[in-house]
């Protein structure tokens, strides 16, 4: 199904019953050294030595295996068939043996496994499989800071900005995001290209794993990694922690496994990390709180377990956005979450938190515009002093066990929640009433209160909440008649009411947000049998013709139609 494959390839498959021949094995057309003549073999000697000598390459990659190797196939290159003929003892040779190691464990590689696999298109010479969107400069005699991707020093009397130039020169960033590049991540891209800046190969099918710590080690000014959209595996080595120049980390999206390294705490430059959509397990190491310039923190959508340590919120004082959602974390939020007084996002949702909301901490996140803390098990009441966060843009805390009732004072005038767009309280077990005051909400876009045991009327000032565009209520005990003032909400695009005791008809102006297209989804307890849990012989406790779904005391049916009822 075109996922990458990145092992290295096997011997060449026999050929099919069929008579067609099988395809070359990989690296055919390497020279073996019993081939060369005198002056042939003298140089690849001394370019080997050269190599290792280095120690950017090990012995044992460079010798002659069937298949051959990516680095055997790039030293053959290097050494026969470059049309460039560095100097064994050029200064820039490793770098350009580097890079044709990378390019050799990928396109090449790539193209192999291709033809084994007969995918479409060989017999033009091209897989129909991308690979390598941009291969400009790559294995010709330009030099390696013309090839697409690649940038250098400056060259003296030049401008700084002067970073590609048709010539070898010390790589400083390898930029190749998103580049359809297929196959292994050949350690010599870290042990040989020690002055990099940036490396990123983000967006792309890369396939085995990080180097181990003596590679990775070597590249000490890195600043900028990115590796994240690939399919990576194995660990994250602990020698990253010898990067101390690195600002940002993003190696998310990959199969990275095993536990958090304590050893990124050493790096006190760290401005961003991002480690989200793996598969690491353990605890979050407390002494992440030492990264004390660190803005921004993605840990979410891992298997990562124990509680939260105090460290680590109260030593990140300069984040903005923290993310460690979708794991298996417990126990209560630390009362340290005050520390990150700048903090605009923190999504802890998709855990096993426990323990009551901390208002007090909560409401000094004075920054704070979105908060996720839902699908956990905090319970009590729901905090009033919530209201008090005037730049919260959303708040979800939906699928707890939370109490109590909705706070008025979160639509107060002041100081209240005033650019809230969203609120999510679903699924809770939140009583009383509606407040009214949450029509004070102008900038209100979702109303989520769904599955809980509200009571009362559905409050008429609703209809003044222009903004919204969701408003969920299923599934509580609310009774009376649906307001004619709903349909007022002409962006309105999603209103379910069923499974509460609601009675009489849907008021003809909100079927009229139906028959303009503006709603898509309307659902009442429109069919016979009964709203909330209670089957009735009679007819439907709502009326109407427009919904597109309703609830007839079991489950959710089609609805009445797609017009509103014709009035007499």
């Amino acid at each position: 199904d075109g996922a990458p494959t990145g092992a290295p390839p096997p011997a060449a498959a026999a050929a099919a019953a069929s008579d067609q021949a099988a395809p070359a094995p990989f690296g055919s057309g390497a020279t073996t050294r019993s081939k060369m003549d005198k002056t042939a073999a003298i140089r690849y000697g001394r370019i080997r030595q050269h190599l290792l000598s280095s120690r950017s390459t090990s012995p044992s990659s460079l010798a002659e295996t069937d298949p051959p190797t990516p680095q055997y196939c790039a030293l053959d290159w290097i050494a026969n068939d470059d049309p460039a003929k560095l100097d064994p003892d050029d200064e820039f040779l490793i770098q350009r043996y580097a890079a044709a190691a990378f390019w050799f464990g990928t396109y090449e590689m790539a193209r192999f496994h291709d033809a084994r696999e007969n995918v479409p298109g060989q017999d033009e010479g091209e897989s129909s499989r991308p690979n390598w969107t941009n291969k400009e400069g790559w294995l010709t005699s330009s030099g390696i800071c013309s090839w697409n991707g690649i940038s250098c020093h400056h060259r003296p009397n030049t401008s700084p900005s002067e970073v590609h130039y048709d010539a070898d020169g010390g790589i400083t960033a390898l930029n190749l995001t998103g580049n359809a590049i297929r196959g292994i991540l050949v350690p010599e891209i870290f042990s040989a290209l020690t002055d990099l800046r940036l490396l990123d190969l983000s967006d792309n099918g890369l396939t085995g794993t990080l180097p181990g710590d003596a590679a990775l080690g070597e590249l000490k000014k890195l600043e900028g990694m990115y590796l994240y959209g690939n399919y990576l595996e194995g660990t994250l080595p602990s020698s990253m922690g010898k990067l101390t120049k690195l600002s940002s980390i993003y190696i998310h999206d990959n199969l990275l496994t095993g536990s958090l390294p304590a050893e990124l705490a050493q790096l006190t430059r760290l401005r961003h990390l991002g480690l989200h959509q793996n598969y690491f397990a353990g605890k979050i190491p407390p002494s992440y709180g030492n990264l004390a310039n660190l803005q921004s923190l993605y840990l979410d959508s891992n298997g990562l377990t124990g509680s939260l340590p105090p460290q680590l919120f109260k030593g990140l004082k300069e984040a903005r956005d923290v993310r460690l959602g979708d794991n298996a974390l417990m126990g209560p939020l630390p009362s340290s979450v005050s520390s990150m007084s700048g903090v605009e996002r923190l999504d802890l949702s998709g855990n096993g938190l426990t323990g009551s909301l901390p208002s007090e901490e909560l409401i000094d996140l004075r920054s704070l515009r979105e908060l996720r803390l839902g699908d956990n098990d905090f319970g009590g009441p729901l905090p009033s002093r919530l209201g008090d966060l005037g730049a919260l843009e959303g708040l979800h805390v939906e699928n707890n066990v939370l109490t109590g009732s909705i706070p008025p004072a979160w639509g107060s005038s002041s100081p209240g929640m005033k650019k809230l767009r969203s609120l999510n309280l679903g699924g809770n077990r939140i009583d009383g009433t509606i407040p009214s005051e949450l029509a004070n909400l102008d900038e209100l876009r979702q109303l989520i209160l769904n599955d809980n045991s509200l009571m009362g009327d559905v409050p008429k000032r609703m209809g003044t909440m222009f903004n919204l565009e969701i408003l969920r209520l299923e599934n509580n005990r609310l009774e009376g008649e649906i307001p004619g003032q709903l349909s007022n909400l002409i962006r309105l695009e999603e209103l379910t009411l069923h499974r509460n005791d609601l009675t009489g008809t849907m008021p003809n102006g909100v079927c009229s947000l139906r028959e303009k297209n503006v709603l898509k989804a309307l659902v009442a307890d429109c069919a016979g049998g009964g709203g909330g849990e209670t089957l009735t012989s009679g007819g439907p406790p709502v009326v109407c013709d427009c919904c597109t779904k309703c609830w007839d005391g079991r489950e959710i049916i089609g609805g009445g139609g797609s017009s509103p009822p014709s009035s007499s």
